[in-house]
């Protein structure tokens, strides 16, 4: 359906005016990588930033203005997968990476090793957590079991009992209940009662191929306003209890959206959660079980985790595949009054047709397929040419030469001996050629396993170009329809929308070949 066909109303607002009433500003132009992992905010400053990307550690002291690298992982097989720093004690950091945990005492200046797990895929660091009653209490999940240390991480115990030799997914401490763990593994959820040091299996869990993402972690979350109150995340699963733990429930369908979950925040002051599904944001309300989509503007294929700061103003975080953006929210007391703007119709028809000589979303998917070479066609191509194989015979030829001397024998007499007359040479050369079908390569080919890994491949990564280029295409559409229905009477604000389009637009050249610019180029040599 053309967007013509739409019915609009007299009144309209803004098109990318986001849920909260704010826009994403992005705040990692100076960090030097574009692909983000994981992002800690400070409790109390939200111009300090810790960024993480796969192998480096970077910190912001003025929200993005100048980044400094606290940390680098020389090892290509040891990632960055999770960083840390105390409460109220900041300058106190952690890095994990898939074989060890890095501690910092002095902001990042020097790292010490306090925990070693080797270059074994079997065996790797997966999570940690810190006592938020006793910050030198630390509680690390491995591939192998749950370690907890008393101070600091100078030494380590091993959990017994039903966690001795479980693979540990996510951990967390509660904030409000002294003592008291949740620990997730890959066949359920745990509480351990440090005070006691009992073990309880809470529920059963476990992973399918639809729920299976290597690239997501589990998380544990926790609502201040009711200590009963706990959310798990599992793939693309969301698991609430009420009980503290007791009882679980799958929410994923209020969700109305079943991707994987990369991040969630809680809300300090009420039931909202915040929730990242790869590609968009989603805030859930656990009381309505209402769920708000509010991605808009945030122009990333790839989201990879959240984080909230919530002192003197509401702030979120986001690392994405292309940088940090940040939001500011609205408090949810007061009331966010958009104004309307009155436009006609009429005004609308004109919009459309102004932009009528861009390129459609069809061609630019079509250019970004052939750019990436991930076309079915080649697939089919491959399927076709390995069942005419069999068709094709095999040539085999045979060649045999060989030399032999001739020798007769002149019997002597009685007196005499015999003697032998060497003649010439004989020679014989001798060739053949064969043709050999193997006709049930019609019907099977090995080679079409190995063609059937590539297609599943292809297809997942023409799917995610395809969603790439559409989101960057109509959200490069709706501000060029924001600049031409309602321009913005703010210079700033006017520039920042039209350099935010033209970042849209080098984007989807990048995914194209430059096709978009091109095309554009030409239509404006022509009129």
């Amino acid at each position: 359906m053309k967007l013509r066909h739409i019915l609009f109303t007299v009144c309209i607002t803004i098109l990318t005016t986001p849920a909260y009433g704010q826009q994403w500003k992005q705040i990692s132009a100076y960090l030097g990588e574009n692909t983000i992992h994981h992002i800690l905010v400070n409790e109390f400053n939200s111009h300090h930033l810790l960024a993480s990307s796969e192998y480096n550690l970077h910190v912001t002291y003025n929200g993005g203005q100048m980044w400094k690298k606290l940390f680098h992982s020389n090892n290509e097989e040891s990632k960055i997968i999770f960083i840390l720093s105390e409460p109220i004690a900041t300058n106190v950091l952690y890095v994990g990476t898939n074989t060890a945990v890095h501690l910092s005492d002095n902001n990042g200046t020097t790292w010490q090793k306090i925990y070693s797990f080797g270059q074994s895929e079997e065996h790797s660091v997966t999570s940690m957590a810190i006592n938020p009653f006793n910050p030198h209490e630390l509680a690390i999940g491995t591939s192998t079991g749950l370690f907890i240390s008393a101070n600091r991480g100078k030494s380590w115990t091993k959990a017994r009992g039903q966690l001795q030799n479980e693979s540990i997914v996510a951990i967390a401490y509660h904030p409000n209940i002294k003592g008291l763990l949740f620990v997730t593994t890959q066949r359920g959820i745990y509480s351990i009662n440090r005070l006691t040091d009992t073990i309880n299996r809470r529920h059963s869990l476990s992973y399918d191929d639809d729920n299976l993402n290597k690239n997501v972690h589990d998380t544990i979350n926790f609502f201040s306003i009711n200590d009963s109150l706990i959310l798990i995340t599992r793939g693309k699963k969301l698991y609430l209890s009420t009980t503290l733990g007791e009882k679980w429930t799958d929410i994923t369908h209020n969700l109305g959206y079943k991707k994987d979950i990369s991040g969630i925040v809680t809300s300090l002051d009420s039931d909202t959660v915040i929730i990242s599904l790869i590609d968009t944001i989603v805030t859930y309300n656990i009381k309505t079980a209402n769920a708000t989509f509010f991605g808009e503007g945030l122009y990333s294929s790839h989201i990879y985790d959240l984080a909230l700061y919530q002192h003197d103003e509401a702030m979120l975080f986001a690392a994405t595949d292309r940088g940090i953006f940040t939001l500011q929210l609205t408090p949810p007391d007061i009331e966010h009054v958009t104004t309307p703007i009155e436009i006609s119709v009429l005004n609308v028809e004109h919009a459309l047709n102004h932009f009528k000589n861009e390129p459609s979303i069809s061609e630019i998917q079509e250019k970004a397929i052939q750019y990436a070479h991930v076309s079915n066609t080649k697939i089919k191509q491959w399927h076709r040419n390995a069942r005419l194989r069999g068709f094709i015979p095999t040539l085999s030829i045979d060649l045999d030469k060989s030399i032999q001397d001739s020798v007769d024998i002149d019997r002597g007499s009685t007196s005499t001996e015999d003697s032998y007359i060497i003649g010439p040479q004989e020679k014989d050369f001798t060739w053949g050629v064969s043709l050999e079908w193997e006709l049930a390569n019609v019907l099977w080919n090995d080679d079409q396993t190995t063609i059937d890994y590539r297609d599943k491949y292809t297809i997942e990564m023409r799917e995610d170009i395809l969603n790439e280029v559409t989101k960057l295409y109509f959200e490069r559409k709706k501000l060029q329809l924001e600049l031409y229905l309602a321009p913005p009477h703010d210079t700033q604000t006017y520039l920042n929308l039209c350099l935010k389009i033209d970042e849209l637009t080098a984007h989807i050249d990048a995914l194209t070949g430059g096709y978009l610019s091109t095309y554009l180029n030409k239509k404006d040599r022509r009129t």
